[in-house]
């Protein structure tokens, strides 16, 4: 027959709480926040057992539990967390401003096009260029401007110098289109120039659209955002919906060198 739960065994009477270890008041081992640090020595077992050995009070240290008048404490390796927040269920940690990143043009365009020209029309809408890539054949990965655009066509990234907020995207990819309506082709034929904005980071390659696919967020105003390359360990690497064209050591050479200016410049925006 099973034992009831509330039954003590008569050969196991309880033991008298020792202090610190389940005994009541204050020898009990958690301290009055207002006397300083506090710990959890009332369940040491518990507290071995949980995962980093973190404690009940949001996950932090023991020794880093702090007096509830110092409201925000500061944790190694997470962001600022206010505890008074946390006492009152709200959030905890305050949205952040994000770090600028460094945008370019990528741009697909006919032989017919004046670069001179195009090189004009983008510096009077946006930053001057400081980086132009090696231009490639885009017939050599995909014929999918040709009805539009014609055969022959060329492919060029031109990086911007200015440092600027992510959120510009949406309003780069709007000008960019404008910019494309000065270059339609004679004849009623279609546009001579296709430009996409795009940006990196540290850690990614962003590029805008106007077209939605399952791999896009939607940013506002009939833009869309993909990441297209992602920095690992030895440099960009292209994902599963990647273009063909951004896949190529061309390309991946140039953003890398990219990066590499981005993160000089980081460092000096940042130090300021």
């Amino acid at each position: 027959m099973d034992r009831p739960l509330s039954a003590v065994p008569p050969s196991r009477t309880p033991r008298p709480a020792a202090a610190g270890h389940g005994a009541d008041g204050p020898a009990a081992g958690i301290r009055d926040p207002a006397a300083g640090e506090g710990t959890l020595r009332g369940l040491p077992r518990l507290h071995r057992r949980l995962p980093g050995r973190r404690d009940l009070r949001g996950g932090l240290r023991p020794r880093q539990v702090r007096r509830e008048a110092e409201g925000v404490l500061p944790h190694a390796g997470h962001r600022t967390v206010d505890l008074r927040r946390l006492r009152q269920g709200l959030p905890v940690t305050a949205p952040r401003p994000p770090r600028p990143v460094k945008f370019f043009l990528g741009l697909v365009y006919s032989p017919l096009v004046s670069l001179w020209q195009l090189e004009r029309d983008l510096l009077s809408r946006f930053d001057f260029i400081d980086q132009r890539s090696t231009v490639l054949e885009f017939d050599a990965f995909t014929d999918y401007y040709a009805t539009e655009m014609g055969p022959r066509l060329y492919r060029a990234w031109w990086s911007l110098h200015r440092l600027l907020p992510p959120d510009q995207l949406a309003e780069f990819k709007l000008i960019a289109n404008e910019l494309e309506q000065q270059y339609v082709m004679p004849g009623g034929g279609g546009r001579g120039v296709n430009i996409d904005p795009g940006y990196l980071n540290e850690s990614r390659l962003v590029l805008a659209s106007c077209k939605d696919f399952a791999h896009r967020v939607y940013l506002g105003r009939g833009v869309y955002a993909e990441v297209s390359l992602v920095y690992r360990k030895d440099g960009f690497a292209p994902l599963e919906w990647t273009y063909g064209d951004y896949r190529s050591p061309e390309a991946l050479r140039f953003f890398q060198g990219m990066r590499q200016d981005y993160r000089k410049q980081l460092k000096e925006v940042e130090h300021d």
